[in-house]
């Protein structure tokens, strides 16, 4: 009780800090405790109350007691915070951070360690996440990485059912303009190229805004490319 009362009102951030760490390792961690160091006024602390629980959530504790404060740090004015929630969504037990991928690429994606920390939770992502981060202005910093990233991780993962509902969303019929860019269907063919299974089943998907739109890349976005390629040779 002592060292819980440390952790949530401790005299200095370290103290705080090192009192939490202790009720971790002794799996005394409450969800009171927890909250007050996500919640801290000292943005180390919170920081590490994220790094802390993102290592929790990954052993099977439930995240729903800290919707809302999770919520807030996706606009948490300390960018070490919100690198460390990037880093504990892919540990997320339940699917309630709408928007996440968008919010914490137009305020980080400019930054090689934060998309690295948002990639890392990619295989998290929803359709609606990676429809939404596609509809992104091209001109937003840090938006083709973190669609290419995408795009790799969603194919090598082998993800048909999200591929078919993005791939239509965005580039499907009625799509106008499509969210993606010439770069970005090329990405996609090429990512696909190398799954000929996976293509395969997309192909026969039964979205067939995912088959019309497949159709439509291969039929006029390679073709494109290749004449490009002839005018400069």
């Amino acid at each position: 009780e002592a060292i819980r009362a440390v952790a949530i009102g401790g005299p200095s951030p370290a103290s705080r800090v090192q009192a939490s760490s202790v009720l971790g390792q002794c799996g005394a961690w409450t969800d009171d405790a927890v909250l007050s160091g996500l919640r801290d006024g000292d943005p180390r602390v919170r920081r590490h109350a994220l790094a802390q629980l993102g290592a929790d959530l990954g052993t099977g504790r439930s995240s729903r007691p800290f919707r809302a404060a999770l919520l807030s740090a996706m606009e948490d004015p300390d960018p070490g915070v919100r690198y460390e929630l990037a880093l504990l969504v892919g540990n997320l037990t339940d699917d309630f951070l709408p928007g996440w991928l968008v919010t914490l690429t137009q305020k980080d994606g400019s930054n090689l360690w934060h998309r690295a920390a948002l990639a890392s939770s990619l295989e998290r992502c929803d359709t609606d996440n990676g429809v939404a981060l596609a509809r992104l202005p091209g001109s937003t910093p840090g938006r083709d990485a973190m669609v290419a990233s995408l795009i790799s991780t969603w194919v090598g993962g082998g993800y048909e059912d999200r591929l078919a509902g993005w791939i239509a969303r965005t580039a499907g019929p009625g799509q106008s303009p499509g969210a993606l860019g010439l770069e970005d269907q090329l990405r996609l063919l090429s990512a696909l190229q190398a799954r000929p299974d996976l293509m395969g089943r997309l192909r026969g998907a039964e979205n067939p805004g995912a088959r019309a739109a497949l159709e439509r890349m291969e039929a006029d976005v390679l073709p494109s490319v290749s004449e490009i390629g002839r005018a400069h040779v």
